[in-house]
């Protein structure tokens, strides 16, 4: 039984006048046409590298696209293959375990988001935050897609947009009105946030503390002012209450402040 998946990462159409005949390797065939022929050509003399490696060159592919090096990223890992040694990742700047690593989920992806990403030639880098949406997300982006057709430019926008508001969006398909409603939702949960936070730090008498990031992180900075010994006590008193300060952080932490 010859297996005729594995290694089908690139279709290549031919005609009449097509000399190639299928190359059988160790029971996998390595290459494909449009059309199946009774006659091989045998090659198990060849170790893993060669049979990858004459895939590779067989089609003289110039332009990969994640799908075609995801692909050939699972055949790499079905062989276990050094990765390193195959040198169309390094020549498509897919270097190192994170690279790798977002090219196994990008085989995981919804086919719409796969189709996207080469049509569009999104770069690597934003599989990782694909996938790391919460399933309703994902399913959000993928409704997205479908009905607006959007721009690259539309889509990194959208997608930061669930990033950002993640915490937020309980819906699991896509509205107009999402992005206006969430983005409401967020300015009155930021004021909510906002009086409670105020609400602790004056509860300090000697020290000011403000965020120093417009609560886009949760870095606070702390500042005072002394004129003599006694106050210096008093600051010191309240910079070791650390009951106010874990409010503080555990308040940030509740409205995904980190």
């Amino acid at each position: 039984m010859i297996d005729k998946e594995l290694f089908r990462w690139f279709h290549k159409e031919n005609d009449k006048s097509d000399i190639y005949r299928p190359i059988v390797w160790r029971g996998y065939q390595l290459n494909f046409f449009d059309s199946d022929s009774s006659e091989f050509i045998i090659k198990d003399d060849w170790d893993h590298y060669d049979a990858v490696n004459f895939s590779l060159e067989f089609y003289n592919v110039k332009d990969f696209n994640l799908s075609q090096l995801a692909r050939i990223y699972k055949i790499c890992e079905y062989l276990k293959l050094d990765k390193e040694r195959i040198s169309v990742f390094s020549d498509n700047g897919v270097k190192g375990n994170v690279a790798f690593e977002n090219l196994n989920m990008f085989l995981k992806m919804d086919n719409l988001l796969k189709d996207y990403f080469d049509e569009k030639r999104l770069p690597l880098k934003y599989v990782r935050q694909v996938m790391n949406l919460s399933d309703n997300l994902q399913g959000i982006l993928v409704d997205f897609l479908n009905i607006k057709r959007p721009s690259v430019g539309e889509f990194r926008q959208f997608l930061n947009f669930l990033i950002d508001y993640h915490h937020l969006i309980k819906d699991t398909n896509y509205s107009d009105d999402l992005v206006e409603r969430i983005t409401s939702l967020k300015d009155k949960e930021l004021h909510n946030f906002k009086n409670n936070f105020e609400g602790i730090v004056r509860t300090f008498k000697r020290l000011r503390l403000r965020n120093t990031s417009n609560f886009e992180t949760p870095e606070l900075e702390v500042s005072f002012i002394i004129r003599n010994i006694t106050e210096l006590r008093e600051i010191l008193e309240e910079l070791n209450d650390f009951s106010k300060f874990e409010s503080i952080f555990s308040l940030m932490k509740e409205y995904d402040i980190s």
